[in-house]
């Protein structure tokens, strides 16, 4: 029989420019998508081996994968002096997995319950301040155990590399230079 590979769940940062308005204010969402793949094929100079259920990943990875952590970030500002910050920030079902389809929505809320309550936990025992987007998203990235980060549009920026991964330890400054580049989207 052959050897199955190992998953391992992997955050990507995303910045999502669509531009959404309210008002005169202007918006662009950064967060991170959840991709399964082999364990040990990540910060390599080609894309890690990503894996699907046809790879025998079990269920409930699979299903991370189809969570979306989002948070909006006001682009342009009338008020000049105003730092610019996250606004909001949730866990919410992913753009590729988006549907009103009950089973869909139900599946979702089974899978993400006990990451939040993880999430907290270690919030608690670790001194986590959840109520910022960067604490908020340390511990559910602890929540669902994942190791490492790409930033894709980071790195090209940066002219290495798309698949460079970072530690989860870089994830606040990782997460300061993605609301500067949404800023200047």
């Amino acid at each position: 029989m052959e050897n199955q590979p190992k998953p391992e769940l992997i955050a990507r940062i995303f910045i999502d420019s669509n531009n959404a308005h309210s008002f005169r204010s202007q918006f662009a969402n950064v967060g991170f998508n959840f991709s399964v793949i082999e364990k040990g094929s990540a910060n390599q100079s080609y894309a890690p081996n990503f894996l699907t259920s046809l790879d025998a990943v079990n269920q409930k990875m699979e299903e991370y994968s189809n969570i979306a952590l989002t948070s909006s970030v006001e682009k342009g500002s009338d008020h000049s002096d105003k730092p610019v910050r996250f606004l909001g920030y949730d866990l919410e079902m992913n753009g590729s997995s988006r549907s009103l389809a009950f089973h869909k929505i139900e599946r979702f809320v089974k899978t993400v319950k006990p990451v939040i309550r993880r999430a907290e936990k270690i919030a608690s025992d670790e001194g986590i301040n959840m109520s910022s987007f960067a604490g908020y998203s340390m511990a559910i990235l602890k929540s669902l155990k994942v190791k490492s980060i790409t930033f894709e549009d980071y790195s090209e920026k940066q002219g290495v590399t798309r698949w460079k991964t970072y530690p989860l330890m870089d994830l606040p400054e990782l997460l300061e230079k993605a609301k500067a580049m949404a800023v200047e989207l």
